[in-house]
């Protein structure tokens, strides 16, 4: 906001100017081309050549208050902004001269470009504007103050004036109502409920809305096997262990077992009522879980030395993951479990070492977990080739945080995990510092099958080139999701297409209880599925038309539609799934992390996390410890044959070991 003294005049020059002129350089262009005194205390306004952005260095020591810095020096100080809106746009005169306005005294009326010169609206708030165009670029300047006691007595003038605030009016609402839907769902996702179901008692009032729209659907909400959502969880099957113990549960028979006899004393094996021996007839046994804290021990490496009259000997020792390290596999593992399996920070990892006696710095462990990284690496890139050999991959990002001495504050970098099929069980994680499209492409270039993802501009060029051999398969969760966020505004409608969508995943459901995959599932969806996704994409064009393009519903209505080849592509094929979910779930790990380490310290932390915990998620999806493989695994793959390599991987690995 710009107060004008009433002695200073504002300079519009529509001649271009170098945005990266000096104070000198501008002092110039005033006093040589404009023949005026550059610190008389005036606003000059320039254009960059481009017709897009102004200057307004304010010259002299009366200041302009909003534009300086201090008051009395000289100084420049530029107001560079982009203005558009309907106000600015409405123009269509040039204005080919150098003008100027000044502010005038109070009370009397300001001096502005009138709207039948400017052919623009007249704008309506506490401040009149001084409009003008360089090219195809509309600037506005708020300067001097309206007197409201003074309106103008022309009727068209007035009446520009008032449908001018009807549309301010209308976009403030539009703001207002958009700012109220984002802290709604910020405040949800904070503290709300986050499960998206809905009960069979919704399904039937969203049924029965279908119906008294004249919408021709069997009923959805009969039975016990509809689904009502994606987070659907199976319940356990009848007579299952589940079910049927409803006691304490035997303790684990794999856990070491020490035995402890309690006997009587040898005054109490006598019976003082018949003066006989008491006899032994059996015992009586029970268990409990005793907990054993762990400990670190030093091992010490002891090399003997032979020697002759001509040579020496010295005994060898195994080999260790990171030479010339004070750590070994066991520590080295203990520390990469408890960060990014128990996510466990570094520094409350030295806190419990210090509790035993040993002083280890963060710095340390950090330098620890590169070095792991960097020697798992060779089998991380076997991990991928094994991801990216699925017929389908599911793919998604997450924000990070990441330390960048440059900057101030923390930037976002972007965890990436890739999910293999039911014949890969693996997740391999990428870490890029941006989310840009140079990322998943250089990862994927080599990757041929389907790409499970969310809308997200950036796959888009994947799909659309035929020799790239991508395609696209649409993740019905995230379409849901749209209409869930819109049910609050638009129940009528909105409900009717969760309870449709609510049908879907009961296909779902049953088809997991019946254990189909391939083929059998493939037909199962084609009757059970796909007449519904008919009557769904139907009805959203019949609903399309009803509801505002930038609202809830109209987004939501607009994503599904735009993406209802990738969204349907599923009941043609088996081994596809409905959504994405999987990897989404797989992301939870990093975040649940983020809450507890809170950020990455550079690229090459987030590189390491997304190495260490693609092996992590691999081992959980086999039912292995992490632990048991990383301690196997680092102890021995400095020095296993690179032929033999993808022995080491945790599917490979348990199956060997099973």
């Amino acid at each position: 906001m710009m107060h004008l003294p009433a002695s200073v005049r504002v300079y519009l020059c529509t001649s271009a100017c170098d945005m990266r002129k000096s104070f000198d350089g501008l002092h110039a262009l005033v006093t040589q081309s404009m023949e005026l005194d550059a610190f008389a205390g005036h606003l000059f306004v320039f254009s960059n050549r481009r017709r897009d952005r102004i200057k307004t260095p304010v010259l002299g020591s009366r200041r302009v208050c909003g534009l300086g810095e201090e008051t009395g020096r000289r100084h420049l100080c530029d107001a560079v902004r982009r203005v558009r809106g309907d106000a600015a746009r409405d123009h269509r005169r040039r204005v080919g001269r150098p003008s100027f306005g000044h502010r005038f005294e109070p009370g009397e009326a300001p001096e502005t470009i009138s709207p039948e010169e400017c052919g623009g609206r007249i704008n309506i708030g506490d401040f009149c504007l001084f409009t003008w165009r360089f090219g195809l670029s509309f600037f506005t300047l708020k300067a001097v103050p309206i007197n409201r006691e003074q309106l103008p007595d022309d009727a068209k003038i007035l009446r520009r004036m008032v449908l001018d605030l009807i549309a301010q009016l209308d976009a403030e609402q539009a703001r207002r109502i958009k700012t109220e839907n984002l802290l709604r769902q910020l405040l949800a996702a904070k503290s709300g409920r986050r499960s998206e179901q809905i009960t069979d008692e919704q399904l039937a009032l969203f049924e029965a809305e279908l119906k008294a729209q004249g919408v021709n659907v069997e009923d959805l909400s009969k039975g016990n096997d509809s689904g009502t959502g994606p987070d659907d969880p199976d319940p356990p099957a009848q007579g299952s262990a589940a079910t049927a113990s409803r006691g304490r549960r035997p303790l684990p028979a794999h856990l070491k077992r020490e035995r402890i006899v309690h006997d009587l004393a040898e005054t109490e094996k006598h019976c003082t009522a018949c003066a006989q021996d008491l006899r032994p007839f059996g015992e009586e046994t029970s268990e409990r879980y005793e907990y054993i804290p762990a400990q670190l021990i030093v091992i010490e490496d002891v090399c003997r030395k032979y020697a002759c009259a001509c040579t020496v000997k010295t005994a060898g020792k195994p080999s260790q993951p990171i030479e010339k390290s004070t750590a070994g596999a066991g520590l080295l593992t203990q520390v990469i479990v408890s960060k990014f399996a128990d996510h466990l920070p570094l520094h409350r990892q030295a806190k419990i070492f210090r509790r035993f006696g040993v002083e280890l710095s963060d710095q340390t462990m950090c330098g620890w977990m590169r070095q792991c990284a960097e020697l798992l690496n060779p089998l991380y890139k076997k991990l991928k080739n094994f991801v990216l050999a699925s017929k389908v991959v599911g793919t998604d990002d997450t924000p990070v945080k990441v330390l960048d001495r440059k900057l101030p504050q923390t930037r976002k970098g972007r965890i990436w995990p890739y999910v293999g099929d039911r014949d890969h069980p693996a997740v391999i994680y990428d870490y890029t510092p941006t989310r840009e499209r140079a990322g998943p492409e250089e990862f994927l270039k080599d990757y041929r099958g389907h790409l499970q993802a969310d809308a997200y501009v950036a796959y888009d060029s994947f799909f659309t080139n035929p020799e790239r051999g991508l395609v696209e398969v649409g993740c019905m969760a995230h379409a849901r999701r749209h209409f869930h966020n819109a049910l609050e505004k638009d129940q009528a409608r909105m409900g009717g297409v969760l309870a449709m969508i609510a049908h879907l995943y009961g296909v779902e459901k049953m088809a997991r209880k019946g254990g189909l995959r391939g083929e059998k599932l493939r037909l199962v969806r084609e009757h059970g599925a796909r007449p519904m996704l008919n009557q769904l994409h139907a009805y959203l064009l019949i609903i399309r038309g009803q509801v505002l393009p930038k609202s809830a519903s109209g987004q939501a209505i607009a994503y599904t539609l735009k993406n209802w080849t990738a969204l349907t592509r599923y009941c043609g094929n088996g081994d596809l799934a409905i959504d994405n979910n999987g990897t989404e779930r797989s992301l939870r790990c990093f975040a649940v992390g983020r809450n507890n380490w809170t950020f990455f310290g550079s690229d090459t932390g987030g590189r390491t996390a997304a190495v260490l915990r693609s092996f992590v998620t691999s081992c959980e999806m086999v039912k292995i410890d992490p632990f048991v493989w990383f301690r196997d695994v680092l102890s021995r793959i400095a020095e296993h044959p690179m032929n033999r390599l993808d022995d080491l991987l945790p599917h490979r690995w348990a199956l060997a070991s099973r």
